[in-house]
């Protein structure tokens, strides 16, 4: 019996924890990206793998996540929605990618990147203290005050907040 409540337990607390909340925009993760596509290309809905420093290799692929679809901001920048600075895109889209079973083998998903190296500008920030997370805001986007953000983009100000990359 008591062991029956514990597996009960842990299961609801499975349940209780999404991987979303773990590993993306959650509370726990507070990775914030702004970057905007060279050449005014728009690879919104694409998907993006983590690539090595030198572009000649894939060095994350998300087995177990989701793509995620960035959140268009002012000017032409883009929220979240990216592995880092160094990520490549590819031809399939979010959803293809989504729906994908089983993943290619990182040689078949290298030789579906039409960018490797597809931002002009990139900025980071580890919201430690949460500046930007504000999940009542009502312009919010997973959690992050895109009013704030936007104003620091019209006013040219992102770098007194983000580590320029790129």
């Amino acid at each position: 019996m008591l062991r029956l409540k514990i597996i009960t337990i842990c299961c609801i607390f499975c349940l209780l924890c999404s991987c979303e909340k773990l590993f993306y925009f959650g509370s726990e993760y507070k990775d914030i990206y702004v970057y905007k596509f060279k050449d005014g290309k728009d690879y919104s809905n694409n998907a993006n793998l983590r690539l090595s420093d030198d572009k000649s290799e894939i060095r994350t692929v998300s087995y177990n996540l989701p793509c995620h679809w960035p959140v268009k901001l002012a000017e032409g920048y883009y929220l979240n929605g990216t592995s880092g600075v160094n990520a490549g895109y590819l031809s399939l889209t979010c959803e293809e990618y989504n729906s994908l079973e089983t993943l290619p083998s990182r040689d078949s998903l290298y030789n579906l990147l039409i960018d490797k190296d597809p931002y002009i500008e990139f900025y980071h920030r580890f919201d430690y203290n949460d500046t930007f997370f504000d999940g009542y805001c009502e312009d919010a986007a997973y959690g992050i005050d895109t009013t704030y953000l936007n104003k620091l983009i019209r006013t040219g100000r992102l770098e007194e907040y983000f580590e320029r990359q790129k």
